[in-house]
């Protein structure tokens, strides 16, 4: 028997920090009054009852709703608690009315997810003066008032919360917040940057962005890359404002010294360069993308098939999500951002016969890949959280978060610890297929270009001959 100190004293008698956390954060049915609150006392014929009952003062109850459980604020439960918060938050110090349109979100949030959490959330400083600059914005709530608050990621945080509670509609919230990184990063910088920044971003760069995502998804991995690309035309500016010079006087000369034979900074300025000249504001520059060579990773055969058979048998301490979506990357060479957004609308059944869409058009499964997915899929119908706001039924690989998937960075550390390096499996699977598909239906079923497949199928057809010469 371990012994602690003595944390407080009740009518049963003398009790430890943990007892009495136990007791207050998980209130039961007190034997005598039948109300559920914490048990501090026991009757006469020894079972537990609550405070009041056993002559107490102390109840532990909420003096708002009434209810027992664990308290932040004085003799507040963490719902209580978690309105009350929100509301001072959102009316200032000098107490007005919630603003118009965010009167739902104290409830909300007092129902959504764990208390604690929630309340840790609340308690940032970063919350605070999100919410504060919220309620101070003189116009009905939506989601260029929210952009007004000080950006950070709290900011979207704030929004997701926002749509999840319905207060915001959902958006493309990769390109739209492009499009808000783009006009506040232009703001922040000196005018005659801005003047060229804000233009290209605008009409270069999210504009590009916006005729992409008609034809497919626009990804949060492709709104880093054109970020980085507009980091990459700022980096030039300011390299020319160092030397004291403008965009007249940069020569080819020059923009060579800057690139300096870089792949990265060659390839992200070239686009810039491109849309500076086609407006005249700069003259005889050209640059040339640099093209990238082809993978000199994918793995070895055998470790490829042996995988396979572990994620297929359950011979690894990996659990469900993760061997099914390692068993499409090292069958089908799936990317990891279509495994993020596979849901229950992308399998299909035809008879006997089982189907996942990766792209545009099904893949028929072998029978053992189709019941794990098919286990995969009664396990996120069953979950509520997986369900995607567009109503696309379930995510197969639901993340932590209410309505939203897997995180790609998460998902590949997944994969890495149950032996799956999504790069060099998923090259080994498109060399693979590429010696036994065409390369456009190779490109129709796993949403390719058909320059990249006809560039596997090429691949293949080299290293499988120098494999056969080797043998001679």
């Amino acid at each position: 028997m371990q012994s602690h100190p003595v944390h407080t004293h009740w009518p049963l008698g003398p009790v430890c920090q943990r007892c009495y956390r136990a007791a207050v954060n998980h209130p039961r049915r007190c034997a005598q009054c039948s109300t559920d609150r914490a048990l501090i006392g026991k009757n006469s014929a020894a079972d537990p009852i609550c405070g009041p009952c056993a002559g107490s003062k102390v109840g532990y109850e909420c003096r708002v709703c009434g209810k027992g459980g664990p308290h932040h604020f004085a003799q507040t439960c963490h719902r209580c608690s978690i309105i009350r918060l929100t509301r001072e938050l959102l009316t200032g110090p000098h107490g007005s009315s919630v603003p118009a349109g965010l009167e739902p979100l104290p409830d909300y949030l007092a129902d959504r997810g764990q208390p604690q959490s929630t309340l840790r959330w609340l308690s940032k400083p970063t919350t605070s003066a999100l919410l504060g600059s919220l309620a101070l914005i003189d116009e009905p709530l939506s989601h260029s008032a929210l952009d007004q608050c000080p950006p950070s990621w709290g900011r979207h945080h704030l929004r997701e919360v926002l749509i999840d509670a319905e207060l915001l509609p959902a958006r493309d919230e990769p390109i739209e917040r492009l499009g808000t990184w783009i006009t506040e990063t232009a703001a922040a910088l000196p005018a005659h940057q801005s003047a060229l920044i804000g233009p290209y971003g605008h009409w270069a760069i999210l504009r590009r962005a916006r005729r992409r995502s008609r034809r497919r998804r626009f990804t949060h991995a492709a709104a880093d890359a054109a970020r980085n690309r507009i980091r990459t035309a700022i980096t030039l500016l300011d390299h020319l404002d160092e030397n004291e010079w403008t965009i007249s006087d940069l020569t080819q000369s020059k923009l060579d010294a800057w690139t300096d034979g870089q792949r990265r900074r060659t390839n992200n300025i070239a686009g810039f360069i491109g849309w500076l000249t086609q407006r005249g504001l700069a003259q005889n520059l050209s640059i040339t993308r640099y093209t990238y060579p082809p993978p000199s990773q994918t793995g070895d055969e055998h470790d490829h098939h042996r995988t396979i058979a572990a994620l297929l048998s359950g011979d690894t301490p990996a659990d469900l999500p993760t061997r099914v979506a390692g068993l499409l990357v090292l069958l089908y060479g799936a990317r990891l951002s279509q495994l993020q957004n596979l849901t229950t609308s992308s399998l299909k059944r035809r008879k006997t016969r089982r189907y996942i869409t990766l792209a545009r058009h099904p893949i028929e499964l072998p029978d053992r890949l189709a019941d794990l997915i098919d286990v995969l899929a009664r396990q996120a119908t069953n979950n509520p959280n997986a369900y995607t706001r567009d109503g696309r039924g379930h995510y197969l690989l639901p993340g932590s978060r209410a309505h939203h998937p897997l995180h790609p960075t998460t998902l590949s550390r997944k994969l890495t610890a149950a032996g799956v390096p999504s790069r060099i499996s998923r090259n080994h699977a498109l060399l693979a297929l590429g010696t036994d598909l065409p390369a456009a239906v190779l490109a129709t079923q796993l949403g390719l270009s058909t320059a990249t497949t006809t560039g596997w199928a090429k691949l293949a057809q080299r290293d499988y001959t120098a494999y056969l010469h080797s043998r001679e």
